[in-house]
């Protein structure tokens, strides 16, 4: 049995079968025009019994936009592909579906391989973010980016920038944007636009907003904070 195997049986207990392990979920991801996807990140859910499991099994795909995710035991499976470095968000996080439920495919011991087609359709908005010290106009260390949906605050993402300072938000949709640090206040995105939620932001696929971030230290007449870098 392999270690992934192992892993995957610890973590869910009675609820994942040990045995007739040997699945495949043989996985091809295309564009909107059915052109291969290279170095797109397909994931796998173990869904069985309303859970999904916290161990992640991915693959990444090839030239020819395939790839496979083995060993696996029967049951249901949520698959979803990402390819954040092009705008396209990881899908199995709530926030970019829209509501939209993602892809399942089905292991069984008569049916131990199985083909699926994901298409990356729809790009994420951007924000790129400079964060700085608004005392010493100095870069901020390791900021934290919190997304909320408007119309449901409780439906949100904690993240940080990538190497290019920039985070993936959901398009269309009314988000709020919260910037926080160790030895900061809490910043909020405070622009607005007509019929919008208050200080809302929304932003069209594949669309880029850029802006500064001052970040208040929580103590000005002392401890201005974390060491900028």
């Amino acid at each position: 049995m392999s270690l992934q195997k192992v892993t995957l049986a610890l973590l869910l207990g009675a609820f994942l079968p040990v045995t007739n392990s040997g699945g495949v979920i043989n996985v091809s991801v295309v564009d909107l025009i059915g052109n291969p996807v290279q170095g797109s990140l397909v994931r796998a859910d173990f869904t069985g019994r309303g859970i999904t499991a916290s161990l992640v099994l991915e693959c990444l795909t090839d030239k020819a936009g395939k790839c496979s995710i083995e060993d696996l035991s029967p049951g249901e499976y949520a698959v979803n592909a990402c390819k954040e470095g092009a705008g396209y968000p990881k899908m199995f996080i709530p926030l970019y579906r829209h509501g939209e439920p993602l892809k399942t495919v089905e292991i069984t011991s008569s049916r131990p391989t199985t083909e699926v087609t994901l298409t990356l359709d729809r790009k994420a908005a951007s924000i790129e973010i400079s964060v700085t010290d608004a005392l010493t106009g100095r870069r901020v260390k390791d900021p934290t980016i919190i997304l909320r949906r408007a119309v449901n605050p409780s439906d949100f993402l904690s993240t940080r920038p990538d190497v290019h300072s920039r985070v993936l938000i959901p398009d269309e949709d009314p988000i709020l944007v919260e910037v926080i640090a160790d030895g900061y206040k809490p910043w909020h995105y405070e622009a607005s636009a007509p019929a919008l939620p208050a200080n809302a932001l929304k932003l069209h696929s594949a669309e880029l907003r850029s802006f500064t971030v001052k970040l208040q230290p929580d103590q000005p007449t002392g401890n201005a904070g974390p060491k900028p870098q």
